[in-house]
């Protein structure tokens, strides 16, 4: 049985906010840590890492979407990268974007949660 929150989202998935939203919540993160690694690329004068940052920004934007409108496989994705990418970083000696990257996969996991129990209702 999903908790109260969880109930609430899957009951007012129609009506519920963007904001309000697990996958709302979870697209707005990305865009918003994704804006502000282009940011520190380019104020810190390093205009091919921040060519990199928007173009990779731009090149996920149909994923954000796909997460947006409730579509598990772009979760999913997104998880996976998530998490390929964090250990790259673990792996080059860097803690940075770890507190993100949990942040983001706790609400997409919510999500997915909230979209498997949506479906299973459905079809009740």
């Amino acid at each position: 049985m999903p908790s109260k929150n969880l109930q609430k989202h899957i009951e007012n998935y129609d009506s519920i906010k963007p904001l309000q939203s697990y996958r709302g919540i979870a697209v707005t993160l990305l865009i918003v840590f994704g804006g502000m690694n282009c940011l520190s690329a380019l104020t810190s004068g390093a205009s091919t890492q921040f060519i990199y940052n928007l173009l990779g920004l731009v090149i996920l934007s149909p994923i954000f979407y796909s997460i947006y409108k409730g579509k598990k496989w772009a979760m999913i994705l997104m998880i996976v990268l998530l998490g390929l990418n964090q250990l790259l970083i673990l792996i080059n000696g860097s803690y940075s974007g770890i507190a993100m990257a949990i942040a983001v996969i706790f609400f997409l996991s919510q999500a997915i949660t909230v979209e498997n129990n949506r479906k299973t209702k459905e079809k009740i």
